[in-house]
């Protein structure tokens, strides 16, 4: 027996849209889930009810199965009387349901708001270089940077001095741009580069990020 047979006398009521509800569920129609879960939902607003309670009756009218199931919800909120079949959209309620679409509609902002870039100026010390790897070792650099999301805007590597055998003290400057933080650099950088210095360039200096 379809429970819309059982609650004729309450049609426009919160428990008709309910019912009304539960049958497209079982009809398996998402266009009707839909539209009977958005109706019963504003209807429960209108009632007073707070998001986290809206949300545990909703979640409890989906799972019903049969009238003892329905008959329970009804009683467990107290839906039913004057109380229930009441439905003026006031002001307060208008605010409440603007107040939330604007709390869900700015969290999908932030999800997609991409992360902040930074500027860097990093000197980076590159060991075991020699006069016939050092071009080499650049190139790794710049792809070591570029797996790691870092942008090299700019690179140059210098001679700071020759240790003897071929071997060099060498340094790379490197300006990149980057939403990864000063630790965060550190910890992909090193132990391959020693970093010599590390300016942040799109800040004063008082405001650098630890």
């Amino acid at each position: 027996m379809r429970l819309k047979t059982i609650i004729r006398e309450d049609e426009g009521s919160i428990r008709d849209l309910m019912v009304r509800f539960i049958n497209a569920n079982k009809k398996d129609s998402k266009r009707a889930h839909d539209k009977w879960l958005g109706m019963v939902a504003t209807r429960l607003m209108d009632l007073g009810f707070v998001e986290r309670i809206r949300k545990q009756i909703m979640i409890a009218l989906d799972t019903v199965m049969n009238q003892k199931q329905f008959d329970t919800l009804i009683a467990k909120y107290k839906l039913f009387g004057d109380y229930a079949d009441s439905f003026r959209p006031t002001e307060n309620t208008l605010s409440s349901a603007l107040k939330e679409a604007e709390v869900d509609s700015q969290e999908e902002i932030e999800r997609d708001v991409p992360e902040t870039s930074k500027k860097f100026k990093l000197v980076l010390e590159i060991p075991f270089t020699t006069a016939d790897n050092k071009d080499q070792k650049l190139r790794r650099l710049k792809y070591d940077l570029s797996i790691n999301n870092i942008e090299a805007e700019a690179l140059e590597g210098i001679n700071v001095a020759e240790l003897g055998q071929g071997v060099l003290d060498y340094q790379a400057v490197v300006y990149v741009s980057t939403s990864l933080t000063r630790s965060e650099l550190t910890s992909v950088l090193e132990p391959d580069y020693k970093i010599a210095k590390m300016q942040r360039l799109d800040q004063k200096p008082a405001e650098e990020d630890a």
